[in-house]
């Protein structure tokens, strides 16, 4: 585990884990318009450093799955420090991603997916908060949807 210097593409890479949870290599080539090499190497590089840990075992590859990475506590604990001003709860939530399921975690990853197809689809037509952004916002009745989506 490292303390070196991340700079703002990996900071980016960390702000789209808090947000959606758990990233893939495709979500984040598609979030980021990388190519699958690309957004591979970041994460790969995230999760050498001690920023993000995976979610991985035999069988996905069987069950055309791909790895999941996830925030570790070096990861928040770096986030915390920064000046991000992100919400304290939800960095403290996402202190226990490593042991959630994997239904749960297909969930999260398909949100991400749908996020993107929404995205792809309404372009700057719509806006999309997920539920994270919805726990920063004021009047917004809980349990917050996975994806909020609204005309621009």
């Amino acid at each position: 585990m490292s303390n070196r210097k991340l700079n703002t593409k990996q900071i980016d890479i960390l702000k789209t884990a808090y947000s959606f949870r758990y990233l893939t290599t495709d979500n984040l080539a598609k979030h980021r318009h990388l190519t699958h090499n690309s957004a591979y190497s970041a994460l790969k590089i995230l999760h050498i450093n001690g920023y993000l840990g995976i979610k991985y075992n035999k069988n996905y590859r069987l069950m055309n799955k791909s790895a999941r990475y996830f925030l570790t506590p070096q990861a928040i604990k770096y986030l915390r420090q920064s000046d991000l001003e992100l919400n304290e709860d939800i960095l403290s939530s996402r202190l226990r991603e490593k042991d959630k399921s994997s239904d749960f975690v297909d969930y999260q990853v398909a949100v991400h997916a749908a996020y993107l197809d929404v995205k792809e689809a309404l372009g700057e037509e719509a806006v999309i908060q997920t539920a994270t952004e919805l726990a920063e916002a004021e009047g917004v009745i809980k349990p917050y949807p996975a994806l909020y989506v609204r005309s621009n």
